[in-house]
């Protein structure tokens, strides 16, 4: 019925003469924020008017603000939140002596920002932060790149008691403590703003006071909702941790292990891919033959409803491939890959 209504509604005047949409205003930013500046008596900070100047000649969806130190984020944060192209605001060291100002307007008031990315933070004041959000704030991703693990640790408990929830969190080059890997795992099972988290990703993490591996564990072991788990280069054996995920009670669809390595044997009876997994990535690692053999086999040996995507692609194995392919029992494998990329491996001669 509503699309047989469509052509009527078309023919109307009010809409065949609508105006032509217009580009967007020169120095659009630019003028917000001097106007805002003027209205609250505030002085305008250069370094906030050469970024806007930058951003109004070319508008990008990505705002990454770097090294400066303002008196008071007000207008430049109020400005930001009008904009329509912006998605991604990257604070890289930016302002930490009020951090908790232009975090607040991120993470809580109306704007349509969908992440937020912080950079090479020691430490940082987070007065300001607000446990509730406004219901047109849809930002669900944060990133951490570089950061000190004491920041990392006051971030969390900074939002340990807000009201909204996120659904990603990625770790990059961090190096978690007991304590912030003890107040992280905590925060999983207690804190609202994990109680739907969705993806988790550690991309060149380490831990000072247990292997990673079982920080992993602990991870995707309390986020019962989670999907996707990355541990990319964090110095971990692919094979357990896909037996670790395999003997979880989670659902984890989509799986990333890349930059690891493969060492452990993987025994006939053990099942390494649970039936809910979906893409396992195990690129760009360096494994044994024994392992890399009993890896294959430990996959292919078991059939299973769901389609299942493997990338082992640019892998270093000790031998030939072609001594693997004449290893592999391939006599008693089943149709299980539905997809299989082996992109940048050097095959010899008689791999073919």
């Amino acid at each position: 019925t509503q699309l047989g209504l469509i052509s009527p509604i078309c023919r109307l005047t009010e809409f065949q003469n609508q105006p032509s949409i217009t580009k967007r205003p020169p120095n659009l930013l630019l003028t917000r924020y001097l106007s805002s500046c003027i209205s609250r008596d505030a002085t305008p900070d250069q370094f906030i008017m050469d970024e806007f100047i930058k951003y109004d000649e070319d508008p990008q969806c990505i705002l990454r603000l770097v090294n400066s130190e303002l008196q008071d984020s007000y207008s430049a944060m109020f400005c930001l939140t009008l904009e329509c192209y912006i998605r991604n605001i990257s604070l890289d060291n930016f302002s930490p002596n009020i951090f908790g100002s232009p975090v607040k307007w991120i993470l809580s008031n109306e704007n349509r920002f969908q992440s937020l990315d912080l950079w090479h933070y020691d430490n940082a004041n987070f007065v300001g932060i607000e446990n509730k959000r406004s219901q047109f704030n849809k930002v669900r991703i944060i990133r951490f790149h570089y950061c000190s693990t004491a920041f990392v640790t006051n971030f969390l408990n900074a939002l340990k008691a807000v009201a909204f929830t996120i659904d990603t969190i990625i770790f990059d080059n961090i190096q978690f403590d007991e304590q912030c890997s003890i107040l992280f795992i905590n925060y999983l099972q207690s804190a609202t703003l994990f109680s739907s988290l969705k993806n988790m990703a550690f991309l060149s993490c380490s831990c000072t006071s247990m292997p990673f591996r079982n920080l992993a564990q602990h991870c995707f072991q309390t986020s019962e909702k989670l999907e996707s788990f990355t541990a990319d280069n964090c110095d971990i054996d692919v094979c357990d941790m896909l037996l670790e995920i395999s003997e979880s009670e989670n659902k984890i669809q989509h799986v990333s292990v890349r930059k690891n390595f493969g060492k452990t044997v993987i025994s006939p009876n053990e099942t390494i891919i649970s039936n809910t997994i979906l893409t396992v990535d195990a690129g760009e690692c360096e494994w044994t033959e024994d392992s890399f053999i009993s890896f294959i086999s430990a996959i292919c040996r078991r059939l299973r409803r769901s389609p299942l995507a493997l990338i082992i692609d640019r892998t270093t194995i000790e031998v030939e491939w072609s001594e693997i392919f004449e290893r592999l029992p391939i006599e008693s494998y089943m149709p299980i890959l539905t997809e299989l990329n082996i992109s940048w491996n050097k095959f010899d001669d008689r791999a073919f």
